[in-house]
């Protein structure tokens, strides 16, 4: 009789219902104990509007605080994201003295990926070599297979002189300088 209850839910239903069950505890929990700490959510959402913000949080914290390094961090984000490149870049390779292994920050590389094409494409390229990567080395080779001739060279030369020249395709980079 029970059986017969059960064949009668459609199965959508009890999809939904099992998805529910063992995937909403586990979302939970897992938000919970691996959500990103207030910096690191700072730091994904650097907008126009946020900058202020960003500013008054990260800009009191002085050197003996052991949140230096990332709010130097987040400042050379909103430094970037106006344009100011230089002054990124001398905030990033503050913080990446003081504390190495935020090489890996995510935003950190891609704005690194991105001073490759403009005016600090070597103080960028410096970074790179000085505190290198494997999240680095793969958004390199990335850069390497996308248009855009300077940023390209750069990302290249960078890999080769990591001694990462096994991740180049000779052939299809002289077919892409070739169009």
């Amino acid at each position: 009789a029970v059986g017969e209850r059960f064949r009668k839910i459609p199965k959508w239903a009890a999809a939904i219902f099992v998805i529910l069950a063992v995937g909403a505890p586990g979302g939970y929990y897992g938000w919970r104990y691996l959500r990103p700490g207030p910096l690191e959510l700072q730091a994904l959402s650097i907008r126009g509007e946020r900058w202020t913000q960003i500013e008054e949080y990260a800009g009191p914290i002085q050197k003996g605080d052991p949140r230096y390094p990332e709010a130097l961090l987040l400042l050379g984000h909103v430094a970037f994201a106006r344009g100011e490149e230089a002054a990124a870049l001398d905030k990033y390779g503050e913080a990446l003295g003081l504390r190495p292994e935020l090489r890996d920050h995510g935003r950190l590389v891609g704005n690194l990926i991105s001073a490759l094409d403009g005016k600090a494409a070597r103080e960028a390229a410096a970074l790179f070599k000085e505190f290198p990567s494997s999240a680095a080395v793969a958004a390199l080779e990335k850069r390497a297979k996308r248009p855009g001739y300077d940023g390209r060279r750069w990302a290249v030369k960078i890999i080769e002189d990591l001694g990462e020249d096994g991740r180049i395709d000779r052939v299809e980079l002289a077919l892409r300088d070739f169009k």
